[in-house]
């Protein structure tokens, strides 16, 4: 979705929150938005900016890692633990 100047958007920074801002301005694929009640602004790409607070908190989702654990049977991995007498 394109965000346009004074749009209000939502950004996750560096916490599980989302955080409100508004877009000032838009220079080719970076905006500038300002975090509302704080000073100064961000430059950020267009996939770092949602709709609703809901969508953005839903980006963090990710899904969860699945391990798959692979024996080897071979007799060469065997052999390594050989003891010779």
């Amino acid at each position: 979705m394109s965000f346009k100047r004074g749009d209000t958007c939502y950004i996750i920074e560096n916490s599980p929150k989302a955080i409100r801002g508004k877009v000032v301005s838009k220079q080719n694929n970076i905006y500038i938005v300002q975090l509302i009640g704080s000073c100064g602004a961000l430059r950020l790409t267009e996939d770092r900016l949602f709709q609703t607070a809901q969508e953005a908190e839903e980006s963090l989702k990710a899904p969860s890692a699945t391990v798959h654990v692979q024996l080897s049977t071979s007799q060469k991995d065997l052999d390594i633990f050989h003891i010779s007498t």
